[in-house]
Protein backbone atom coordinates (compact mmCIF):
# COMPACT_ATOMS: atom_id res chain seq x y z
CA UNK A 1 0.00 0.00 0.00
CA UNK A 2 1.15 3.66 -0.26
CA UNK A 3 1.47 3.74 3.52
CA UNK A 4 3.74 0.68 3.55
CA UNK A 5 5.90 2.09 0.76
CA UNK A 6 6.46 5.19 2.91
CA UNK A 7 7.26 3.15 6.02
CA UNK A 8 10.94 2.84 7.04
CA UNK A 9 10.25 -0.42 8.90
CA UNK A 10 8.32 -2.04 6.05
CA UNK A 11 10.63 -1.01 3.19
CA UNK A 12 13.79 -1.95 5.12
CA UNK A 13 12.36 -5.41 5.78
CA UNK A 14 10.65 -6.14 2.45
CA UNK A 15 12.06 -3.61 0.00
CA UNK A 16 9.77 -1.78 -2.42
CA UNK A 17 8.68 -4.75 -4.55
CA UNK A 18 8.37 -8.51 -4.12
CA UNK A 19 10.78 -9.30 -6.96
CA UNK A 20 13.82 -7.80 -8.66
CA UNK A 21 12.15 -8.90 -11.92
CA UNK A 22 9.41 -6.35 -11.41
CA UNK A 23 10.13 -3.42 -13.73
CA UNK A 24 10.10 -0.73 -11.03
CA UNK A 25 12.90 1.82 -11.12
CA UNK A 26 12.45 3.63 -7.82
CA UNK A 27 10.03 4.24 -4.96
CA UNK A 28 8.07 7.15 -6.36
CA UNK A 29 5.47 6.82 -3.57
CA UNK A 30 8.12 8.25 -1.22
CA UNK A 31 7.83 11.96 -0.49
CA UNK A 32 10.30 14.65 0.65
CA UNK A 33 11.57 13.78 4.12
CA UNK A 34 10.95 10.02 3.77
CA UNK A 35 14.57 9.27 2.82
CA UNK A 36 15.82 10.92 6.01
CA UNK A 37 13.45 8.70 8.00
CA UNK A 38 14.98 5.59 6.46
CA UNK A 39 12.48 4.80 3.69
CA UNK A 40 14.06 2.63 0.98
CA UNK A 41 14.07 4.39 -2.40
CA UNK A 42 15.35 1.77 -4.86
CA UNK A 43 15.30 -2.00 -5.40
CA UNK A 44 18.34 -2.84 -3.28
CA UNK A 45 17.82 -6.53 -2.52
CA UNK A 46 15.82 -9.61 -3.62
CA UNK A 47 12.19 -9.74 -2.51
CA UNK A 48 10.07 -12.45 -0.90
CA UNK A 49 9.02 -13.81 -4.30
CA UNK A 50 12.66 -14.10 -5.36
CA UNK A 51 13.45 -16.16 -2.25
CA UNK A 52 10.56 -18.51 -3.04
CA UNK A 53 11.64 -18.78 -6.69
CA UNK A 54 15.17 -19.80 -5.72
CA UNK A 55 13.78 -22.39 -3.30
CA UNK A 56 11.39 -23.72 -5.98
CA UNK A 57 14.13 -24.02 -8.61
CA UNK A 58 17.10 -25.27 -6.63
CA UNK A 59 16.01 -26.96 -3.36
CA UNK A 60 16.88 -30.65 -3.06
CA UNK A 61 13.56 -32.46 -2.71
CA UNK A 62 13.95 -36.11 -3.63
CA UNK A 63 10.83 -38.18 -4.27
CA UNK A 64 7.39 -36.73 -5.10
CA UNK A 65 9.01 -33.54 -6.36
CA UNK A 66 6.02 -32.47 -8.45
CA UNK A 67 3.56 -32.87 -5.57
CA UNK A 68 5.81 -30.99 -3.16
CA UNK A 69 6.34 -28.12 -5.58
CA UNK A 70 2.59 -27.81 -6.09
CA UNK A 71 2.09 -27.84 -2.31
CA UNK A 72 4.66 -25.07 -1.82
CA UNK A 73 2.96 -23.00 -4.52
CA UNK A 74 -0.52 -23.41 -3.05
CA UNK A 75 0.73 -22.29 0.36
CA UNK A 76 0.94 -18.79 -1.15
CA UNK A 77 -2.35 -18.94 -3.08
CA UNK A 78 -4.03 -15.54 -2.96
CA UNK A 79 -0.97 -13.68 -1.62
CA UNK A 80 -0.34 -10.86 -4.13
CA UNK A 81 3.37 -10.84 -3.32
CA UNK A 82 3.67 -14.22 -5.07
CA UNK A 83 1.49 -13.37 -8.06
CA UNK A 84 3.33 -14.09 -11.29
CA UNK A 85 1.94 -11.66 -13.83
CA UNK A 86 2.64 -12.33 -17.47
CA UNK A 87 2.78 -9.41 -19.84
CA UNK A 88 -0.73 -9.08 -21.24
CA UNK A 89 -1.63 -8.63 -24.90
CA UNK A 90 -3.17 -5.23 -25.60
CA UNK A 91 -6.73 -6.50 -25.88
CA UNK A 92 -6.74 -8.12 -22.41
CA UNK A 93 -4.60 -5.85 -20.28
CA UNK A 94 -3.98 -6.91 -16.70
CA UNK A 95 -3.27 -3.61 -14.94
CA UNK A 96 -1.06 -5.41 -12.40
CA UNK A 97 1.41 -6.30 -15.16
CA UNK A 98 2.44 -2.85 -16.38
CA UNK A 99 5.90 -1.35 -16.49
CA UNK A 100 6.64 1.17 -13.73
CA UNK A 101 3.48 0.42 -11.71
CA UNK A 102 4.08 0.44 -7.97
CA UNK A 103 1.79 -0.33 -5.03
CA UNK A 104 -1.88 -1.28 -4.89
CA UNK A 105 -3.43 2.19 -5.36
CA UNK A 106 -3.18 3.58 -8.93
CA UNK A 107 -4.68 6.93 -7.91
CA UNK A 108 -2.06 7.48 -5.19
CA UNK A 109 0.62 6.32 -7.63
CA UNK A 110 -0.50 8.88 -10.23
CA UNK A 111 -0.51 11.70 -7.67
CA UNK A 112 2.97 10.73 -6.51
CA UNK A 113 4.36 10.56 -10.05
CA UNK A 114 2.94 13.98 -10.90
CA UNK A 115 4.39 15.50 -7.74
CA UNK A 116 7.85 14.26 -8.76
CA UNK A 117 7.52 15.64 -12.29
CA UNK A 118 6.47 19.02 -10.86
CA UNK A 119 9.55 18.95 -8.62
CA UNK A 120 11.74 18.21 -11.66
CA UNK A 121 10.23 21.09 -13.66
CA UNK A 122 10.82 23.47 -10.78
CA UNK A 123 14.37 22.46 -9.86
CA UNK A 124 16.06 20.78 -12.84
CA UNK A 125 17.65 23.92 -14.37
CA UNK A 126 19.74 24.28 -11.19
CA UNK A 127 21.09 20.74 -11.70
CA UNK A 128 22.78 21.52 -15.03
CA UNK A 129 25.57 23.84 -13.91
CA UNK A 130 28.11 20.99 -14.09
CA UNK A 131 30.06 21.37 -17.33
CA UNK A 132 30.59 17.59 -17.46
CA UNK A 133 26.93 17.06 -18.35
CA UNK A 134 26.67 16.50 -22.14
CA UNK A 135 24.82 19.20 -24.05
CA UNK A 136 22.61 16.68 -25.83
CA UNK A 137 21.38 15.36 -22.47
CA UNK A 138 20.66 18.90 -21.35
CA UNK A 139 18.79 19.72 -24.57
CA UNK A 140 16.72 16.51 -24.47
CA UNK A 141 15.84 16.80 -20.80
CA UNK A 142 12.38 18.39 -21.37
CA UNK A 143 11.67 15.51 -23.77
CA UNK A 144 12.61 13.03 -21.04
CA UNK A 145 10.05 14.73 -18.80
CA UNK A 146 7.37 14.25 -21.49
CA UNK A 147 8.26 10.54 -21.70
CA UNK A 148 8.04 10.30 -17.91
CA UNK A 149 4.65 11.98 -17.92
CA UNK A 150 3.10 9.82 -20.66
CA UNK A 151 4.84 6.44 -20.64
CA UNK A 152 5.43 6.12 -16.90
CA UNK A 153 2.40 7.99 -15.54
CA UNK A 154 -0.50 7.98 -18.01
CA UNK A 155 0.01 4.54 -19.58
CA UNK A 156 0.11 2.37 -16.41
CA UNK A 157 -2.96 3.96 -14.82
CA UNK A 158 -5.04 4.01 -18.03
CA UNK A 159 -4.67 0.20 -18.28
CA UNK A 160 -7.27 -0.12 -15.50
CA UNK A 161 -9.91 1.06 -18.00
CA UNK A 162 -11.23 -2.06 -19.69
CA UNK A 163 -8.70 -4.06 -17.70
CA UNK A 164 -9.12 -7.65 -16.61
CA UNK A 165 -7.21 -9.46 -13.86
CA UNK A 166 -5.89 -12.75 -15.27
CA UNK A 167 -4.62 -15.55 -13.01
CA UNK A 168 -3.08 -18.89 -13.86
CA UNK A 169 -5.82 -21.55 -13.96
CA UNK A 170 -5.61 -24.02 -11.07
CA UNK A 171 -8.50 -26.19 -9.91
CA UNK A 172 -7.34 -25.98 -6.28
CA UNK A 173 -6.96 -22.23 -6.19
CA UNK A 174 -9.43 -19.98 -4.39
CA UNK A 175 -8.64 -17.19 -6.85
CA UNK A 176 -10.77 -16.93 -10.01
CA UNK A 177 -8.90 -17.33 -13.29
CA UNK A 178 -10.15 -13.91 -14.43
CA UNK A 179 -11.98 -10.91 -13.05
CA UNK A 180 -12.80 -7.62 -14.74
CA UNK A 181 -11.63 -4.44 -13.04
CA UNK A 182 -14.63 -3.13 -11.03
CA UNK A 183 -16.69 -0.36 -12.61
CA UNK A 184 -16.01 2.05 -9.74
CA UNK A 185 -12.26 1.71 -10.19
CA UNK A 186 -12.45 2.26 -13.95
CA UNK A 187 -14.57 5.38 -13.48
CA UNK A 188 -12.30 6.69 -10.75
CA UNK A 189 -9.26 6.30 -12.99
CA UNK A 190 -10.97 8.07 -15.89
CA UNK A 191 -11.93 11.04 -13.70
CA UNK A 192 -8.43 11.19 -12.24
CA UNK A 193 -6.82 11.27 -15.69
CA UNK A 194 -9.06 14.14 -16.75
CA UNK A 195 -8.50 16.14 -13.57
CA UNK A 196 -4.73 15.60 -13.79
CA UNK A 197 -4.18 16.27 -17.49
CA UNK A 198 -6.79 18.98 -17.99
CA UNK A 199 -4.44 21.65 -16.64
CA UNK A 200 -0.78 21.15 -17.52
CA UNK A 201 0.21 24.82 -17.27
CA UNK A 202 2.59 23.90 -14.46
CA UNK A 203 4.79 22.38 -17.18
CA UNK A 204 5.26 25.92 -18.54
CA UNK A 205 5.81 27.61 -15.17
CA UNK A 206 9.63 27.59 -15.24
CA UNK A 207 11.06 29.37 -18.31
CA UNK A 208 14.58 28.10 -17.49
CA UNK A 209 13.26 24.53 -17.73
CA UNK A 210 11.61 25.24 -21.08
CA UNK A 211 14.81 26.76 -22.49
CA UNK A 212 16.88 23.70 -21.68
CA UNK A 213 15.63 22.28 -24.98
CA UNK A 214 15.78 25.51 -26.98
CA UNK A 215 13.49 28.48 -27.44
CA UNK A 216 10.35 26.70 -26.22
CA UNK A 217 7.54 29.04 -25.14
CA UNK A 218 5.58 26.14 -23.62
CA UNK A 219 5.20 22.36 -23.49
CA UNK A 220 1.58 21.89 -22.45
CA UNK A 221 0.13 22.94 -25.82
CA UNK A 222 2.47 20.52 -27.63
CA UNK A 223 1.13 17.66 -25.51
CA UNK A 224 -2.50 18.65 -26.10
CA UNK A 225 -2.01 19.15 -29.84
CA UNK A 226 -0.54 15.67 -30.09
CA UNK A 227 -3.65 14.17 -28.60
CA UNK A 228 -2.81 13.37 -24.99
CA UNK A 229 -4.46 12.17 -22.82
CA UNK A 230 -7.45 11.53 -25.13
CA UNK A 231 -5.41 9.33 -27.45
CA UNK A 232 -4.66 6.93 -24.58
CA UNK A 233 -8.29 6.93 -23.43
CA UNK A 234 -9.63 6.10 -26.89
CA UNK A 235 -6.97 3.39 -27.25
CA UNK A 236 -8.50 1.75 -24.18
CA UNK A 237 -12.00 1.96 -25.71
CA UNK A 238 -10.98 -0.46 -28.45
CA UNK A 239 -9.77 -2.94 -25.84
CA UNK A 240 -12.72 -3.01 -23.45
CA UNK A 241 -14.58 -5.85 -25.15
CA UNK A 242 -13.18 -8.76 -23.14
CA UNK A 243 -13.59 -6.95 -19.82
CA UNK A 244 -17.22 -6.15 -20.70
CA UNK A 245 -17.91 -9.70 -21.86
CA UNK A 246 -16.49 -11.30 -18.70
CA UNK A 247 -18.14 -9.01 -16.15
CA UNK A 248 -21.50 -9.49 -14.46
CA UNK A 249 -21.72 -5.70 -14.00
CA UNK A 250 -19.63 -4.35 -16.85
CA UNK A 251 -18.38 -0.86 -17.54
CA UNK A 252 -19.67 -0.80 -21.11
CA UNK A 253 -18.22 1.12 -24.01
CA UNK A 254 -21.37 3.24 -24.12
CA UNK A 255 -21.10 4.13 -20.42
CA UNK A 256 -17.40 4.89 -20.88
CA UNK A 257 -18.07 7.24 -23.80
CA UNK A 258 -20.88 8.92 -21.85
CA UNK A 259 -18.42 9.64 -19.03
CA UNK A 260 -15.81 10.93 -21.48
CA UNK A 261 -18.39 13.19 -23.12
CA UNK A 262 -19.35 14.73 -19.77
CA UNK A 263 -15.71 15.55 -19.11
CA UNK A 264 -15.01 16.91 -22.61
CA UNK A 265 -18.00 19.24 -22.60
CA UNK A 266 -18.00 20.11 -18.90
CA UNK A 267 -17.20 23.75 -19.69
CA UNK A 268 -20.03 24.28 -22.17
CA UNK A 269 -22.45 22.32 -19.99
CA UNK A 270 -21.67 24.88 -17.27
CA UNK A 271 -22.27 27.79 -19.64
CA UNK A 272 -18.60 28.54 -20.37
CA UNK A 273 -16.67 28.62 -23.68
CA UNK A 274 -14.53 25.61 -24.54
CA UNK A 275 -10.86 26.08 -23.71
CA UNK A 276 -8.16 25.47 -26.32
CA UNK A 277 -6.86 22.31 -24.59
CA UNK A 278 -10.36 20.83 -24.53
CA UNK A 279 -10.97 21.66 -28.19
CA UNK A 280 -7.79 19.72 -29.03
CA UNK A 281 -9.06 16.77 -26.99
CA UNK A 282 -12.48 16.90 -28.68
CA UNK A 283 -10.78 16.82 -32.09
CA UNK A 284 -8.97 13.58 -31.16
CA UNK A 285 -12.23 12.20 -29.73
CA UNK A 286 -14.17 12.85 -32.96
CA UNK A 287 -11.44 11.47 -35.23
CA UNK A 288 -11.12 8.37 -33.05
CA UNK A 289 -14.87 7.68 -33.11
CA UNK A 290 -14.80 7.86 -36.91
CA UNK A 291 -11.63 5.82 -37.23
CA UNK A 292 -12.96 2.94 -35.11
CA UNK A 293 -15.98 2.37 -37.32
CA UNK A 294 -15.35 0.72 -40.72
CA UNK A 295 -18.46 2.32 -42.24
CA UNK A 296 -17.76 5.84 -40.98
CA UNK A 297 -14.08 5.43 -41.81
CA UNK A 298 -14.95 4.53 -45.42
CA UNK A 299 -17.37 7.45 -45.74
CA UNK A 300 -14.83 9.87 -44.30
CA UNK A 301 -12.16 8.66 -46.68
CA UNK A 302 -14.50 8.99 -49.64
CA UNK A 303 -15.42 12.61 -48.88
CA UNK A 304 -11.93 13.69 -47.81
CA UNK A 305 -10.28 15.93 -50.35
CA UNK A 306 -7.03 16.90 -48.70
CA UNK A 307 -8.65 18.12 -45.49
CA UNK A 308 -6.07 18.31 -42.69
CA UNK A 309 -6.64 17.72 -39.00
CA UNK A 310 -7.27 20.57 -36.60
CA UNK A 311 -4.38 19.29 -34.49
CA UNK A 312 -0.87 18.34 -35.51
CA UNK A 313 -0.76 15.51 -38.04
CA UNK A 314 0.56 12.86 -35.68
CA UNK A 315 1.46 10.43 -38.46
CA UNK A 316 4.17 12.80 -39.70
CA UNK A 317 5.25 14.15 -36.33
CA UNK A 318 8.90 13.11 -36.30
CA UNK A 319 9.44 14.19 -32.72
CA UNK A 320 6.78 11.78 -31.50
CA UNK A 321 8.39 8.93 -33.40
CA UNK A 322 11.84 9.89 -32.14
CA UNK A 323 10.56 9.67 -28.57
CA UNK A 324 8.89 6.33 -29.42
CA UNK A 325 5.55 7.54 -28.08
CA UNK A 326 2.39 5.90 -29.47
CA UNK A 327 1.00 7.92 -32.36
CA UNK A 328 -2.36 8.04 -34.07
CA UNK A 329 -4.15 9.81 -36.90
CA UNK A 330 -7.68 10.21 -38.16
CA UNK A 331 -7.60 6.83 -39.85
CA UNK A 332 -5.11 4.85 -37.81
CA UNK A 333 -5.96 4.57 -34.14
CA UNK A 334 -3.69 1.64 -33.28
CA UNK A 335 0.02 1.63 -32.64
CA UNK A 336 2.51 -1.06 -33.54
CA UNK A 337 6.28 -0.92 -33.64
CA UNK A 338 7.93 -2.40 -36.72
CA UNK A 339 10.36 -5.21 -36.01
CA UNK A 340 12.98 -6.74 -38.29
CA UNK A 341 11.60 -9.13 -40.88
CA UNK A 342 13.49 -12.14 -39.55
CA UNK A 343 12.39 -11.76 -35.93
CA UNK A 344 10.30 -14.66 -34.57
CA UNK A 345 6.57 -14.18 -34.10
CA UNK A 346 6.01 -13.19 -30.49
CA UNK A 347 2.20 -13.09 -30.31
CA UNK A 348 -0.92 -14.06 -32.22
CA UNK A 349 -4.20 -12.39 -31.35
CA UNK A 350 -7.37 -14.43 -31.70
CA UNK A 351 -9.74 -12.05 -29.92
CA UNK A 352 -12.01 -9.91 -32.08
CA UNK A 353 -13.25 -6.70 -30.51
CA UNK A 354 -16.91 -5.88 -30.00
CA UNK A 355 -18.75 -4.07 -32.77
CA UNK A 356 -19.37 -0.58 -31.38
CA UNK A 357 -20.25 1.24 -34.62
CA UNK A 358 -23.77 2.08 -33.47
CA UNK A 359 -22.48 3.48 -30.18
CA UNK A 360 -19.83 5.60 -31.91
CA UNK A 361 -22.42 6.89 -34.39
CA UNK A 362 -24.72 7.98 -31.56
CA UNK A 363 -21.86 9.68 -29.72
CA UNK A 364 -20.93 11.63 -32.85
CA UNK A 365 -24.49 12.93 -33.05
CA UNK A 366 -24.37 13.80 -29.38
CA UNK A 367 -21.01 15.57 -29.81
CA UNK A 368 -22.51 17.63 -32.62
CA UNK A 369 -25.29 18.84 -30.29
CA UNK A 370 -22.76 19.78 -27.62
CA UNK A 371 -20.61 21.62 -30.16
CA UNK A 372 -23.61 23.63 -31.36
CA UNK A 373 -24.13 24.74 -27.76
CA UNK A 374 -20.41 25.47 -27.37
CA UNK A 375 -20.52 27.56 -30.56
CA UNK A 376 -23.21 29.78 -29.07
CA UNK A 377 -20.95 30.39 -26.05
CA UNK A 378 -17.82 31.22 -28.08
CA UNK A 379 -16.22 34.56 -27.28
CA UNK A 380 -14.96 35.43 -30.76
CA UNK A 381 -14.89 34.37 -34.40
CA UNK A 382 -11.80 32.21 -33.91
CA UNK A 383 -13.49 30.09 -31.23
CA UNK A 384 -16.66 29.86 -33.32
CA UNK A 385 -14.55 28.82 -36.30
CA UNK A 386 -13.00 25.97 -34.33
CA UNK A 387 -16.44 24.75 -33.30
CA UNK A 388 -17.66 25.05 -36.91
CA UNK A 389 -14.69 23.00 -38.08
CA UNK A 390 -15.41 20.18 -35.62
CA UNK A 391 -19.12 20.24 -36.47
CA UNK A 392 -18.23 19.95 -40.16
CA UNK A 393 -15.93 17.00 -39.45
CA UNK A 394 -18.87 15.20 -37.88
CA UNK A 395 -21.42 16.15 -40.53
CA UNK A 396 -19.16 14.80 -43.27
CA UNK A 397 -19.86 11.27 -42.07
CA UNK A 398 -23.39 11.65 -40.66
Amino acid sequence: SPEELRSPEFTQKYGITASVMDNVLYNYLAQPGDKEKGVVLIVNKPGVCDAFTLKYLYATIGENESDILKKWTMEHDGDPRYFYGKRSPAYATDPRCQNYDLGNDPIAALDAQISHVKYIVKNSPDWFHDDNIPNDYRELFPDFVIIELINKTLSPVSSYIGGIYINEANEKSSIPSYKSVPVDMQRKVLQKIFSTFYDLKWLDSNTDFLRLGGANPEISTWIYNNGYPMMSLMFRLMRMGLSVEKSAKPYTQEAYLNDIEKQLFKESLNGKPLSSPMISQISVYINSLKGMCPTLKAIDKAVSKGVTSLTVNERNNHKLHMLELPTTSSYDVTYSKVYAGMEPTNSINFYSGTDIEAVCYDKLKSARRHLMQARSLARDDIERGKCDYLITMIERVL
